[in-house]
């Protein structure tokens, strides 16, 4: 899987699920977390493709912002 690609495979309620959740993350802030947070939670999480997928996406935020944040840092590892 490449960062950023929604996890899904040919289950359109799954990719579904994981564009809500991009969708979700995408506009969270400090002052939106709770909402946001509930929100993500309100997705339901009855298969490991839907964690896997919220993990991956969490993943790939944090390294995103941290590269923005520190673009000198040139060993980013992943």
């Amino acid at each position: 899987m490449q960062i950023g690609q929604v996890v899904g495979g040919d289950n359109p309620e799954e990719i579904k699920k994981q564009k809500a959740i991009k969708g979700l993350l995408n506009k969270i802030t400090p002052e939106k977390f709770e909402k946001i947070l509930s929100d993500i939670i309100a997705v339901g999480y009855e298969t490991e493709e839907t964690e896997s997928g919220l993990i991956d996406q969490v993943h790939t935020i944090i390294l995103i912002n941290l590269y923005i944040a520190f673009p000198d840092a040139t060993e980013l590892h992943v």
